[in-house]
């Protein structure tokens, strides 16, 4: 016989987006899973359909969640609010401790191989939403004059989606020369050039 569900979806789903994120999918074993989340394995594999299938819920909460409270800012917010956004990284208070472990996306596109077509359709959205915001802030940059005539949106945004993803991958690093910290004082620098 089965056990009874210890949690509720929300709180396991949120619990397990943790966990994937801080050791990833490989390491992170369906009994530290079962353990740290509440979820019973007849759980995992009845309701979620096993473990990957409830990791990829996970990226899709991972990425409802960058899209309602890391882009909001930086779609309205010009060449400053480009700038800052990058300095800040503004995220809701119960995802900074995890930021250590970088971007749940970028840490899953780095773990899994390059045929997994639904760790890449997350990893187009990620792209795509992450693209999107930016041309949108460079554009609003433009129609209030800030941004120089010279800079190419579409360009701007493809170097600045790589300096997030870079970002990104010095948090996770833990070597000595990966500052976070520096990248992101430098990207903002390289924006707040970019004025016109």
């Amino acid at each position: 016989m089965s056990r009874a569900l210890k949690t509720d979806a929300e709180s396991a789903t949120l619990g397990a987006m943790m966990l994937f994120w801080r050791d990833g999918y490989h390491a992170l074993g369906t009994r530290a899973l079962e353990s740290e989340t509440g979820l019973t394995r007849f759980t995992l594999q009845t309701k979620y359909g096993g473990k990957k299938a409830l990791f990829l819920k996970t990226l899709d909460l991972y990425l409802d969640l960058f899209d309602a409270y890391m882009l909001p800012s930086l779609r309205s917010g010009g060449l400053e609010g480009i700038a800052a956004w990058i300095e800040q990284r503004p995220v809701p208070d119960s995802f900074r401790e995890a930021l250590r472990n970088g971007c749940l996306m970028v840490n899953s596109i780095t773990e899994f191989p390059r045929d997994d077509s639904a760790v890449n359709a997350r990893a187009d959205r990620y792209y795509g939403l992450l693209r999107a915001a930016l041309v949108e802030a460079l554009e609003t940059a433009r129609a209030k004059g800030e941004l120089s005539g010279q800079i190419i949106v579409a360009d701007a945004a493809e170097v600045l989606l790589a300096l997030v993803v870079a970002l990104n991958l010095s948090f996770k690093s833990k070597a000595p020369n990966a500052d976070a910290g520096r990248i992101a004082r430098a990207g903002a620098a390289m924006v707040r050039g970019w004025s016109a």
